[in-house]
């Protein structure tokens, strides 16, 4: 009987192989998945109605009021006179990334400003908008760009919003565009693009004076932030000698803190 590296007769090793297949996809809790999707939909549009909810989730109104009531219970929504919002456990539970996340991504920043000398900022997605959670100002010019720790954007103004966008399952990026109404088919080439250089690129879009390169950084194939690198307009030609750098930056945070493959 033929056997495989490990000994194991073939016949076996894929019979094993086909029960792993079989285990992944049954391995899968439709529940869990509504609940998530509930609050996630809860994020990006609320306050939402139930029934407004049940139909944009395309279920049953029964099935949601009870998946809205066992996240009430446990303070991961709370009803408002005009819908569902997230609540304060919910809230809770995100303010502890915030300080993980500079954790983790902080030496990685400090290291691209020792090597270009420019400002390097870190955003993550908060619902529908771009949070700047970190920032390392460069040192090496008198002329830099500085930002402000905690301040947001739309994730489509700017670099750092379109790169967490462009990685995005394309459904939810549909769910982003119905917020941005007329602007919606330029935002999605924008994104587009995006997604096919693995990069985004802005020019004095949120600030005057300032150009960005940002590429997303992934975790498990779901973008997590956003590395961005910002240089005043006397230097917004060097943003193309930065491409590898951060490029380097961004696959070293995502295989090795963040396990991605």
């Amino acid at each position: 009987m033929a056997q495989n590296s490990s000994g194991i007769p073939a016949d076996r090793d894929t019979e094993a192989g086909l029960r792993s297949e079989v285990l992944s996809a049954t391995d899968y809790s439709k529940t869990t998945d509504n609940a998530l999707q509930t609050l996630i939909n809860i994020a990006e549009l609320g306050p939402i109605s139930t029934a407004d909810l049940g139909r944009h989730m395309n279920l049953n109104r029964t099935v949601v009021r009870r998946l809205l009531n066992t996240l009430q219970g446990r303070g991961f929504v709370h009803r408002t006179p005009n819908g569902f919002v997230l609540g304060s456990r919910l809230l809770s539970l995100a303010d502890r990334v915030v300080p993980a996340l500079r954790a983790t991504v902080g030496p990685v920043m400090r290291d691209l400003v020792d090597e270009l000398g420019e400002t390097v900022l870190c955003h993550m997605r908060q619902g529908n908008e771009s949070l700047l959670v970190s920032q390392v100002i460069g040192h090496r010019h008198l002329v830099r760009i500085e930002d402000q720790v905690g301040s947001r954007h739309p994730l489509h103004h700017g670099c750092s919003g379109r790169a967490i966008l462009s990685q995005l399952p394309e459904a939810e990026l549909e769910t982003y565009l119905t917020s941005v109404g007329e602007l919606a088919g330029q935002v999605r080439r924008q994104v587009r693009a995006a997604a096919a250089a693995g990069y985004a690129m802005s020019h004095e879009e949120r600030q005057l004076g300032a150009h960005g390169l940002a590429m997303a950084v992934r975790s498990r194939n779901a973008p997590l932030c956003s590395l961005s690198i910002i240089v005043p307009s006397t230097r917004a030609d060097t943003l193309d000698d930065c491409h590898d750098v951060l490029a380097r930056a961004v696959h070293s945070l995502a295989a090795d803190e963040f396990g991605d493959d």
